[in-house]
């Protein structure tokens, strides 16, 4: 189970090899419901940060650090 109720989350574009903006849509409307003002999708971040368009998949625990420090986001949402 995963607590929600704490923290920022950011919303990475999906991994997927079907309708990437569909699957990308429907995961922000449903992660929206559960987190309302504490999703930030990778997309909105990247036009106020230097941040890559799409993060990488499996990050190691050195690329979540960085990936805190220049965000502020306390956890990362990939949707496969």
């Amino acid at each position: 189970m995963i607590d929600f109720t704490e923290g920022e989350w950011i919303l990475n574009r999906p991994y997927t090899n079907y309708n990437e903006e569909r699957i990308g849509n429907i995961a922000y409307r449903e992660f929206k419901k559960i987190l309302d003002d504490s999703l930030f999708p990778i997309d909105e971040l990247r036009r106020e940060m230097l941040i890559p368009a799409q993060l990488t998949f499996v990050p190691s625990r050195e690329y979540l650090l960085d990936l805190k420090t220049a965000t502020g986001k306390d956890y990362l949402i990939n949707v496969q």
